[in-house]
């Protein structure tokens, strides 16, 4: 489940990551293209950086994940769908709109 939301500057970009990935490579391509700068976390030597994802992202596993401003992006291909104008939005620190997951689990009564 998706949902649009408004995002402000500064953007923190953050991307949790696994050695020999290729989907890995091409976000980062992506985001050094726009001129977005990242923290890259790994997560296969690193079972905390895995844990601390696993709980970001809804219980989501495998790499890349991606998050804006703390908020759950997706995978690269969800970043793929990011319009050019909603990059050039993050790189020059200007507010923008973007799609973010959210949880599908209901709250318990």
């Amino acid at each position: 489940m998706y949902a649009q939301i408004e995002v402000n500057p500064p953007y923190k970009v953050e991307i949790y990551t696994a050695i020999f990935c290729g989907h890995c490579k091409a976000a980062k391509q992506l985001l050094d293209d726009a001129g977005i700068p990242y923290t890259e976390e790994g997560i296969i030597f690193n079972g905390k950086n895995h844990r601390e994802m696993l709980s970001r992202t809804i219980g989501e596993d495998g790499a890349p994940r991606i998050f804006i401003n703390n908020h759950y992006i997706g995978t690269r291909r969800d970043l793929d769908e990011f319009k050019a104008e909603t990059l050039s939005a993050i790189s020059s620190e200007t507010p923008t709109r973007i799609r973010i997951k959210v949880s599908q689990v209901t709250p318990s009564e």
